[in-house]
Order: C-alpha cells, then structure tokens, then sequence
C-alpha cells in the first residue's frame, strides 16, 4: 500500500480552505506572533503566492509588523453615513 499525506508540511506559513471555499494564510512575523493574512484568497495558489511575498520581505529584513488602526468602528461608520447620499431611514 502507499502512503499518500494529505497534507504536506510547508516551510513557510499556513494554508487552510475555510468553508466559505475561500483560503486563508498565516504565518509567523520577525516579532515572533502568529499574523493572519489581511484577506482571504479565491485560490490556494493566491494565498500561496502571498505568503512567499511576506517571506521574501522577512528574508531581506524588509518586514514590519502590521499597524492597527486607531480609528473605532463607530467613527468609521459615521464617516461611512456621512458620505452617501439618500439613505433610506
């Protein structure tokens, strides 16, 4: 019988199919922390291509953790309100 993993380990990062059919991508920054990918991707190769982006950027020492934006969600949305126009109420 032969023996045929289902998964294969990768060097770098993670992969997963969510249940949506949409991928999702991991990977541990220069910080040492777990980091999702920003999005999700329609394809394996998509998130796979990402992912070797973020490593060529941690290789060349040209990574920076990403920054979390100090704008809440309610300021957000009303800034969102306040650009449309005819909103039913």
């Amino acid at each position: 019988m032969i023996y045929t993993p289902t998964h294969h380990r990768r060097r770098f990062g993670w992969i997963r199919k969510l249940p949506s059919g949409r991928w999702q991508a991991h990977y541990k920054g220069a910080d040492g922390k777990l980091r999702p990918a920003p999005n999700t991707f329609r394809t394996k190769g998509m998130a796979e291509q990402w992912l070797a982006g973020v490593e060529a950027d941690l290789m060349r020492r040209n990574w920076s953790a990403p920054q979390r934006s100090s704008e809440t969600v309610a300021l957000w949305a009303d800034r969102w309100l306040g650009s449309k126009l005819n909103l039913k109420t």
